[in-house]
């Protein structure tokens, strides 16, 4: 079993079947909580990745993710990007978020400006993520 394999899936499952419904009634403007699907950190260069069966685009996404990934890259002053990635939905395996990219867009931080970078297509993922993250290949 590798590195950042899913060890024990009964445990992953109920893992995912968190409920946040309770924040609403404690946070201001009944602000819902979001979450991102992965986070990728080298030496603080940090990336969020949104996983996505339906779009790769920015804009389709729902307002709190929008919000989300707008203030995480905002804040993070050109060290911190986030990541709409589309993926191919399998129902007999775990989805590989290495190989399962079927296209995913990037929005960056540059030059104290926001920008939508992409769609592009999934052939690219890795090579962009280790690009961002600035990884010697």
């Amino acid at each position: 079993m590798g590195r950042g394999e899913i060890k024990h899936l009964d445990a992953y499952i109920k893992a995912k079947l968190l409920d946040h419904s309770g924040w609403t009634e404690h946070l201001p403007r009944k602000i819902t909580p979001s979450d991102g699907d992965m986070i990728l950190d080298n030496a603080g260069r940090l990336l969020l990745v949104e996983l996505s069966s339906k779009t790769d685009n920015l804009n389709e996404l729902t307002n709190g993710q929008r919000i989300l990934g707008e203030n995480f890259t905002r804040n993070g002053k050109g060290k911190q990007a986030y990541a709409l990635a589309k993926i191919v939905v399998s129902e007999d395996r775990a989805i590989d978020t290495t190989k399962d990219i079927i296209s995913f867009s990037f929005l960056i931080y540059d030059k104290g400006q926001l920008k939508r970078l992409g769609p592009y297509d999934g052939r690219h993922w890795t090579k962009a993520v280790l690009s961002w993250l600035q990884v010697k290949e």
